[in-house]
Protein backbone atom coordinates (compact mmCIF):
# COMPACT_ATOMS: atom_id res chain seq x y z
CA UNK A 1 0.00 0.00 0.00
CA UNK A 2 1.79 3.09 -1.18
CA UNK A 3 -0.44 5.66 1.47
CA UNK A 4 1.09 3.49 4.34
CA UNK A 5 4.51 3.10 2.83
CA UNK A 6 4.51 7.64 2.87
CA UNK A 7 2.83 7.33 6.45
CA UNK A 8 5.64 4.75 7.66
CA UNK A 9 8.28 6.89 5.85
CA UNK A 10 6.98 9.95 7.05
CA UNK A 11 7.18 8.76 10.78
CA UNK A 12 10.73 7.51 10.17
CA UNK A 13 11.26 11.22 8.75
CA UNK A 14 10.11 12.98 12.40
CA UNK A 15 11.86 10.59 14.57
CA UNK A 16 15.09 11.06 13.29
CA UNK A 17 14.72 14.21 13.08
CA UNK A 18 13.97 14.80 16.54
CA UNK A 19 16.76 12.23 17.55
CA UNK A 20 19.28 14.44 14.98
CA UNK A 21 18.40 17.86 16.92
CA UNK A 22 18.85 16.27 20.41
CA UNK A 23 22.30 14.43 19.25
CA UNK A 24 25.42 16.47 19.59
CA UNK A 25 27.13 17.18 16.66
CA UNK A 26 30.50 15.37 16.63
CA UNK A 27 33.05 16.74 13.46
CA UNK A 28 36.69 15.23 12.41
CA UNK A 29 39.20 17.13 14.31
CA UNK A 30 42.44 17.86 13.59
CA UNK A 31 43.79 15.25 16.45
CA UNK A 32 42.26 12.65 13.85
CA UNK A 33 43.62 14.22 11.11
CA UNK A 34 46.84 15.23 11.71
CA UNK A 35 48.09 11.37 12.11
CA UNK A 36 46.83 10.58 8.95
CA UNK A 37 48.87 12.85 7.36
CA UNK A 38 51.79 12.08 9.26
CA UNK A 39 52.05 8.48 7.15
CA UNK A 40 51.69 10.26 3.98
CA UNK A 41 54.51 9.69 1.60
CA UNK A 42 55.96 11.92 -0.64
CA UNK A 43 55.59 11.15 -4.62
CA UNK A 44 52.40 8.88 -4.72
CA UNK A 45 50.52 9.18 -8.01
CA UNK A 46 47.24 11.54 -7.78
CA UNK A 47 43.57 10.59 -8.72
CA UNK A 48 41.25 11.31 -11.25
CA UNK A 49 41.23 14.87 -9.53
CA UNK A 50 44.71 15.46 -9.51
CA UNK A 51 45.70 16.56 -6.28
CA UNK A 52 48.80 15.63 -4.90
CA UNK A 53 49.62 14.69 -1.39
CA UNK A 54 51.89 17.39 -1.22
CA UNK A 55 49.58 20.29 -2.35
CA UNK A 56 47.50 18.91 0.80
CA UNK A 57 49.48 19.34 3.06
CA UNK A 58 50.92 22.92 1.91
CA UNK A 59 47.73 23.62 2.02
CA UNK A 60 47.46 22.26 5.80
CA UNK A 61 50.35 24.40 6.57
CA UNK A 62 49.30 28.03 5.83
CA UNK A 63 47.06 30.05 8.12
CA UNK A 64 43.12 28.69 7.87
CA UNK A 65 44.49 25.55 5.17
CA UNK A 66 43.45 22.65 7.85
CA UNK A 67 40.75 24.08 8.63
CA UNK A 68 39.06 24.55 5.45
CA UNK A 69 40.24 20.79 4.48
CA UNK A 70 38.33 19.77 8.00
CA UNK A 71 35.42 22.10 6.97
CA UNK A 72 34.80 19.90 3.22
CA UNK A 73 35.20 16.59 4.88
CA UNK A 74 32.75 17.77 8.02
CA UNK A 75 30.73 19.01 5.10
CA UNK A 76 30.52 15.52 4.02
CA UNK A 77 30.19 13.71 6.99
CA UNK A 78 27.31 15.78 7.73
CA UNK A 79 25.27 16.07 4.45
CA UNK A 80 26.36 12.44 3.76
CA UNK A 81 27.50 13.12 0.05
CA UNK A 82 30.68 13.19 -1.90
CA UNK A 83 30.95 16.56 -3.50
CA UNK A 84 30.22 16.14 -7.86
CA UNK A 85 34.37 13.95 -9.17
CA UNK A 86 35.11 13.26 -5.62
CA UNK A 87 34.63 9.43 -6.13
CA UNK A 88 35.53 9.18 -9.81
CA UNK A 89 38.07 6.39 -10.66
CA UNK A 90 40.70 5.75 -12.72
CA UNK A 91 42.08 2.23 -12.83
CA UNK A 92 45.43 1.79 -15.37
CA UNK A 93 46.30 -1.76 -15.92
CA UNK A 94 50.17 -2.31 -16.19
CA UNK A 95 51.12 -5.51 -18.32
CA UNK A 96 52.60 -8.21 -16.52
CA UNK A 97 54.52 -9.27 -20.10
CA UNK A 98 56.17 -7.74 -22.54
CA UNK A 99 52.58 -8.10 -24.80
CA UNK A 100 49.89 -8.64 -22.64
CA UNK A 101 46.82 -10.92 -24.78
CA UNK A 102 44.54 -11.58 -22.12
CA UNK A 103 43.22 -9.35 -18.66
CA UNK A 104 45.29 -11.97 -16.64
CA UNK A 105 48.23 -10.57 -18.15
CA UNK A 106 48.12 -7.23 -16.94
CA UNK A 107 47.70 -5.62 -13.72
CA UNK A 108 45.25 -2.78 -12.12
CA UNK A 109 45.94 -0.26 -10.31
CA UNK A 110 43.85 2.54 -9.27
CA UNK A 111 45.51 5.76 -8.11
CA UNK A 112 43.90 7.10 -5.33
CA UNK A 113 42.15 10.56 -4.91
CA UNK A 114 43.39 11.89 -1.74
CA UNK A 115 40.91 13.13 -0.31
CA UNK A 116 38.71 9.96 -0.61
CA UNK A 117 41.57 8.19 0.92
CA UNK A 118 41.60 10.61 3.98
CA UNK A 119 37.60 10.58 4.17
CA UNK A 120 37.81 6.77 4.01
CA UNK A 121 40.56 6.52 6.90
CA UNK A 122 38.64 8.88 9.16
CA UNK A 123 35.77 7.27 8.59
CA UNK A 124 37.46 3.45 9.41
CA UNK A 125 39.36 5.15 12.05
CA UNK A 126 36.31 6.41 13.86
CA UNK A 127 33.87 3.51 12.88
CA UNK A 128 36.15 0.48 13.67
CA UNK A 129 35.30 0.26 17.56
CA UNK A 130 31.59 -0.09 15.95
CA UNK A 131 32.44 -2.78 13.53
CA UNK A 132 34.67 -4.66 15.86
CA UNK A 133 31.88 -6.99 17.22
CA UNK A 134 30.59 -7.85 13.65
CA UNK A 135 32.89 -10.07 13.35
CA UNK A 136 37.17 -10.95 14.01
CA UNK A 137 37.64 -11.23 10.68
CA UNK A 138 37.85 -7.01 9.74
CA UNK A 139 40.63 -5.92 7.18
CA UNK A 140 42.24 -2.44 7.11
CA UNK A 141 46.23 -2.34 6.78
CA UNK A 142 48.45 -0.37 5.92
CA UNK A 143 49.31 -1.08 1.79
CA UNK A 144 45.78 -2.14 1.55
CA UNK A 145 43.06 -0.16 -0.95
CA UNK A 146 42.18 2.38 1.34
CA UNK A 147 39.50 4.18 -0.64
CA UNK A 148 37.82 0.33 -0.30
CA UNK A 149 36.45 -0.83 2.61
CA UNK A 150 37.18 -4.52 2.88
CA UNK A 151 34.73 -6.22 5.29
CA UNK A 152 34.76 -10.31 6.38
CA UNK A 153 31.24 -10.32 7.83
CA UNK A 154 31.01 -14.20 9.72
CA UNK A 155 27.63 -15.61 10.03
CA UNK A 156 26.89 -18.64 11.33
CA UNK A 157 26.84 -20.60 8.00
CA UNK A 158 30.04 -19.10 6.36
CA UNK A 159 31.93 -16.37 6.40
CA UNK A 160 30.68 -13.94 3.45
CA UNK A 161 33.54 -11.05 2.19
CA UNK A 162 32.67 -7.66 0.49
CA UNK A 163 34.46 -5.09 -0.88
CA UNK A 164 32.89 -1.64 -1.63
CA UNK A 165 33.93 1.99 -3.09
CA UNK A 166 33.46 4.34 0.01
CA UNK A 167 30.37 5.86 -1.40
CA UNK A 168 29.16 2.23 -1.64
CA UNK A 169 29.88 1.43 1.57
CA UNK A 170 28.16 4.34 3.18
CA UNK A 171 25.12 3.84 1.11
CA UNK A 172 25.63 0.02 2.31
CA UNK A 173 25.81 0.64 6.06
CA UNK A 174 23.11 3.25 5.74
CA UNK A 175 20.42 0.86 4.18
CA UNK A 176 21.36 -1.39 6.81
CA UNK A 177 21.21 0.75 9.41
CA UNK A 178 18.00 2.62 8.65
CA UNK A 179 15.50 0.69 10.12
CA UNK A 180 17.53 -0.10 13.45
CA UNK A 181 20.29 2.00 14.10
CA UNK A 182 19.55 5.44 13.12
CA UNK A 183 16.00 4.94 15.63
CA UNK A 184 18.71 5.05 18.27
CA UNK A 185 18.80 1.26 19.00
CA UNK A 186 22.35 1.11 19.26
CA UNK A 187 23.36 3.15 22.32
CA UNK A 188 27.20 4.13 21.22
CA UNK A 189 26.12 5.18 17.69
CA UNK A 190 24.21 8.78 16.37
CA UNK A 191 21.94 8.98 14.32
CA UNK A 192 22.60 10.74 11.24
CA UNK A 193 20.77 12.41 7.99
CA UNK A 194 21.77 9.43 5.63
CA UNK A 195 18.51 8.69 3.45
CA UNK A 196 16.62 12.08 4.78
CA UNK A 197 15.29 14.49 2.17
Amino acid sequence: DPTGVRARARELHQQLTVRCKNTPWQPFREDELRPIMARWKNNKSTGVDRISLEAIRYISLIRGGLGRILWLLNDILYVSKLPPGLDDGLAVLLPKVTVPLEFADTRPITPSNILLKTLAQLLLRRGLPLLRPIGSLQFCKTGSQSVELILALSSPDSPSLFSAGIGEAIDQVTRDMEGKETRGDHPRLPPAPFGIG
